[in-house]
């Protein structure tokens, strides 16, 4: 039974297609004497590397909200929604047994279930083109279902049964929030081109760093020139299998694993097994 476990551990986002070249943009940061190490970023990240840095073939952005949601019975359930881009199925592997992956997340208030999402609100019926209610700042919005997803792996570093497309944040944001450097709200991926060094990747977005992203936050700050020179960033990629055991961020989008509890149940599973072996 440990053995499993920890084989299970070690699994983790390894089923996807391009799980090599999937990297979750993180960000060190040293501002005003703080050091913050953490896995979120704003919008405006992921489509300004995806434009500047031809290395990178895709990007998608995963912003996770808590809602409640309406059925076509009345009765309402309190959902974790996943805001994602069009990209989503195409940098991920999560196949669809109904709707077009392409185009299921195109549209703004559309939304992709799990099949246990779409037995709770539906039951037997087909849900596709049928609506679910979301509350959104105290207003019941009409959201199409547009797809239902095969069963999902539970070897993945985040958990959700609900999708939804990230041109409804687009419609509902402001300008000002989409493309301001210094918001910390979402996630970022990438998805890097065959046979690039991510290492590479990331010595050339210190140049994003330096002529972008830091000038935003010394205009913020109003800070003096020495206040500039103690402050730095540094945009990290760390690979999608790696994020459930090697991580152990602050505001990382599930609840992650422990490389060292994984290592410490190896050794135990390796004590018991000789014990097995000479019975």
């Amino acid at each position: 039974m440990i053995a499993m476990w920890v084989f299970d551990e070690l699994s983790y986002d390894a089923f996807h297609e391009n799980a090599n070249r999937i990297y979750r943009v993180e960000r060190n940061i040293f501002f005003q004497g703080q050091t913050f190490f953490v896995p979120v970023t704003g919008a405006i990240y992921g489509p300004t590397i995806m434009n500047d840095y031809p290395e990178v073939e895709n990007m998608g952005r995963i912003n996770p909200y808590t809602l409640s949601v309406e059925g076509s019975d009345k009765n309402s359930f309190s959902e974790q929604i996943h805001f994602v881009d069009t990209s989503f199925l195409q940098i991920f592997t999560y196949p669809l047994k109904q709707g077009d992956p392409k185009t299921a997340l195109a549209e703004p208030r559309s939304l992709i279930l799990s099949d246990v999402a779409a037995k709770r609100f539906f039951g037997d019926d087909d849900p596709i083109n049928k609506i679910l209610r979301v509350d959104w700042d105290g207003e019941l919005i009409p959201y199409k279902i547009t797809g239902v997803l095969e069963e999902l792996p539970e070897n993945k570093h985040f958990h959700f049964e609900i999708l939804a497309s990230f041109s409804t944040l687009e419609d509902e944001f402001s300008q000002e929030k989409l493309n301001t450097w210094l918001s910390n709200y979402l996630y970022t991926y990438i998805l890097l081109s065959d046979g690039v060094d991510k290492t590479k990747v990331e010595d050339k977005l210190d140049g994003l760093v330096e002529s972008t992203i830091m000038p935003a936050y010394e205009a913020f700050s109003n800070s003096d020139d020495s206040t500039k020179t103690d402050s730095s960033m540094h945009l990290l990629l760390r690979n999608v299998t790696d994020i459930h055991l090697k991580s152990g961020l602050m505001w990382d989008i599930d609840v992650q694993g422990d490389i060292n509890t994984v290592y410490i149940f190896s050794v135990i599973a390796l004590m018991i097994l000789p014990e097995k072996v000479f019975r």
